[in-house]
């Protein structure tokens, strides 16, 4: 279970860079909704792994 927890969180922050570079090119609005709903996951991922030690 750890290491899923891991996992989700190593992919979660590769997101939220992913979509802060695409907001970063992009003037779009889109991309803003999803560098938030990327932030919103990664922080879930961060407490699910801060809740497995």
């Amino acid at each position: 279970m750890k290491q899923f927890a891991a996992a989700f969180l190593l992919a979660s922050w590769l997101a939220v860079i992913v979509t802060f570079i695409w907001m970063t090119w992009s003037d779009k609005q889109v991309a803003d909704k999803a560098a938030f709903t990327a932030l919103i996951i990664f922080a879930n991922a961060l407490l699910i792994c801060l809740a497995m030690l």
